[in-house]
């Protein structure tokens, strides 16, 4: 992301256990409380095959089940999932990378 105050922020492993009880209810609770930069990103990897619209909306229920939400926080919950990005690699398959880099740069662009 090109602009000032932005990041994009590369999870590998996101299909596991520790991304869905403590990463992401963690990196919600950083959005809740407008910690994070306006423009952010945060791309999953891992080996399981989803896509982006899967990917986050798995993340929505596992902070609905790991991050004790309070009433009313739904509609913030959608918009955070709206900076969710997702690419299925091997992280240790080198080849992969490439596709990583190309998810990175569409995600810049936008």
């Amino acid at each position: 992301m090109a602009q000032e105050n932005s990041c994009v922020i590369v999870i590998f492993g996101a299909s596991g256990d520790l991304t869905k009880r403590k990463l992401m209810p963690a990196m919600y609770a950083l959005y809740r409380q407008n910690l994070l930069p306006k423009n952010f990103a945060i791309l999953g990897t891992s080996r399981s095959p989803f896509s982006d619209e899967e990917f986050g909306k798995k993340i929505v229920s596992d902070i609905k089940t790991y991050a004790g939400l309070k009433r009313g926080e739904q509609k913030k919950l959608g918009a955070f999932s709206k900076h969710l990005y997702y690419q299925a690699m091997d992280a240790t398959d080198v080849s992969h990378y490439e596709d990583l880099k190309s998810k990175l740069n569409e995600i810049d662009a936008k």
